[in-house]
């Protein structure tokens, strides 16, 4: 199982980016399931946020939907996450709050591989980042 990252589906929707085909081919694969995902909530308030604050309202919720619908499992977020992400930040790993409440519903749902772009990601501990561009060389 692996969390998908916001940043996988905006490249592949979004402008040309060296990241946009390998992250357009991902997301093929999750459609076909090849590629067992979840992610959570967050994740699809940072898809809505981004298209709202650029004034493409109408493209977010399309790309909103797309995904809650493409991803089997959607982790809530509760107090448990929350107490997790702010030990995640006490302990000065170099993630933004955000990061750190996924790491935390990662922890907690038991899931240890995250596909993304942030390399941060490589820095936490129990934590395995999967780049998309290495993504096909790689066993999910």
């Amino acid at each position: 199982m692996i969390f998908i990252d916001a940043n996988i589906v905006m490249y592949a929707v979004g402008r040309p980016h060296r990241y946009k085909e390998a992250c357009a081919r991902i997301i093929v694969d999750i459609s076909e399931g090849k590629i067992p995902t979840v992610t959570d909530c967050e994740i699809l308030q940072e898809i809505l946020y981004r298209y709202w604050y650029i004034r493409e309202l109408e493209k977010g919720l399309q790309v909103f939907e797309d995904f809650q619908n493409l991803v089997p499992k959607i982790f809530p977020i509760g107090r448990e996450d929350l107490i997790e992400s702010a030990q995640i930040l006490r302990e000065n790993f170099p993630v933004s709050p955000r990061d750190a409440l996924h790491v935390a519903v990662m922890r907690n749902n038991g899931v240890n591989s995250i596909l993304s772009t942030d390399t941060h990601f490589d820095l936490i501990p129990r934590i395995q980042r999967k780049d998309p561009l290495t993504m096909s060389d790689e066993s999910v």
